[in-house]
Order: structure tokens, then sequence, then C-alpha cells
């Protein structure tokens, strides 16, 4: 046994936790210092580097979610590893009594946080044998933030505003299949039929618009190129959930709810899209 593997994975998860590399934090000041300080992006990464010294200073976490423990572990042959795995578990749980991880081991079927980031598959060690005669651990400490987010469903479910209503029932809300944006002047429509292209990200000025097609039917008007709603029947959408719009000021996330009209345009298919 190593009595000092043991200290070493609780140092490794500490500092882990509080301090960010040199390189990082070298390339987080260049990027604060190429910014405005009168700007907001100016002012946020200026406290981001403000919480990255203290996190250092202090011993604390840099980040509220400390993510999941993911430990690689490359070992020689013969090494223990069932008493390195449990040496980790102990390191880990110690880590979070002191506040430098955040308990985030939760049961996925009863709700329950064990409060000390064991539970089944956590903390995640993956052993590999190589052919050197030392061990070397490296550790991940990744939050939910850095992916994707996913929900889990018990089938069958229901999804609010997904597929459409039986035919000759009311129209309870469109599936959004697809959103195109308008080209022209200003970053909106010159006129009704420009051409339209697949949304993506845009810079917008303050006195500028967009325009957009949120298409709720798979078919041509979901492949585009454009739709003109003159070719299409009126009728009306009731009870429909406000249109979350994502957008950013001066690189600072925002979000905005917008109604949906109550008239709302479907494509004749002879019409096309």
């Amino acid at each position: 046994m190593l009595p000092e593997f043991s200290a070493s994975m609780l140092e490794l998860i500490v500092k882990t936790s509080t301090e960010l590399p040199p390189d990082v934090r070298a390339a987080m000041k260049a990027a604060s210092d190429l910014e405005p300080p009168d700007t907001r992006s100016g002012q946020a990464l200026a406290i981001i580097n403000i919480n990255i010294d203290q996190a250092a200073d202090g011993e604390g976490a840099i980040c509220q979610d400390t993510g999941m423990p993911t430990f690689e572990i490359r070992v020689p042959r013969g090494a223990d590893e069932l008493w390195m795995a449990e040496q980790i578990r102990l390191a880990t749980a110690e880590a979070t009594r002191r506040g430098k991880l955040r308990p985030n081991s939760v049961d996925s079927i009863t709700g329950k946080n064990s409060g000390n980031n064991l539970g089944p598959g956590t903390p995640v060690v993956h052993f590999h044998q190589w052919e050197e005669d030392a061990i070397e651990v490296k550790l991940l400490l990744k939050g939910g933030g850095c992916e994707n987010c996913n929900a889990q469903y018990a089938v069958p479910v229901e999804l609010a505003n997904l597929g459409r209503a039986p035919s000759g029932t009311a129209p309870v809300g469109p599936g959004i299949t697809a959103v195109w944006r308008e080209t022209g002047s200003n970053g909106g429509a010159s006129a009704m039929g420009a051409a339209a292209v697949p949304f993506a990200p845009i810079d917008l000025d303050p006195s500028s618009y967009v325009t957009l097609y949120v298409v709720g039917v798979a078919g041509p008007c979901s492949l585009g190129p454009t739709f003109d709603p003159a070719l299409g029947s009126t009728f009306s959408y009731a009870g429909l959930p406000d249109l979350e719009i994502a957008y950013s000021v001066y690189g600072m996330p925002r979000t905005a709810s917008l109604k949906w009209p109550y008239d709302m345009v479907e494509p004749m298919p002879e019409a096309g899209c």
C-alpha cells in the first residue's frame, strides 16, 4: 500500500476545485485586458478574474457547481486497484465535508442526495494499465453547465406543444420543426418572398430588426428556402405558451417572452415554400 496515496488524492481534489492552471489564468487575464473596463463585458471578465484569485487564495471552490469527479488513472501491473478506488472514495467524501466539492451525487430514482458525493458509479474511476513503474492520476471536475442538459421521462409521456391536434379538433399548438430568417436591409425583410436562410445567431444594430418564420409542420416549409404567407390560409391558435427568445447584450445573456399572434398562417400543400 502507498500511505501517501490517500493524502495526494485529497490534495488533487482540493487543488483541482480551487485553482485554475497558470496558462488558463494567463489567458483569462489577457482576454480581460482586451475589454474596455467600462463595458459590461469588461466588468464581467474582471469579476471572473477576481473570483479566480479569491478561490486560489482562500482555497474555495472556483464554481458553485464542482461537477462530477472523474478520475483517469494509469497504473503498473500488480497495482491494487480496489484499494486505490476506496482511497479515492474516502478522499472525495472528505473533500466534500470540507466544502471543496458540492454534494452532486443524487439517486436518479429516489431523488435523494447522498451528501458526500458517494453513490453507485460516483465518483467515476477509470483504471488503465501501462508499462511505466509509476501511478498517474488525472482528475476532471465538469459541471452540468459544460454539457447539454438532458431530461428523464417515463413512457408513456405527454410533452407540451409537441405534435398537432387530431383532425377536426381545435389546434393546441405547433411543434417547431424549423426556424427561418429573411434576409434584406437592416438584417430584416426587404420584401415578401425575399431569400430566407436557416436561423443562426446574428448581430443586430439597435435600430435594425429581423423577420423570422417559425415552422410547425415538417414538410417543404421546414426545408425552405422561403415561404410567402400570402399563399397560405389563416386560422387561429388559442392558449399557446409564450415563445422564449434568447439573446445577449454586450456578451451578457438575456431572454424575452414573445406572445404568439392570435392569427397564424397555415401553408396550403399546393403553395409550396
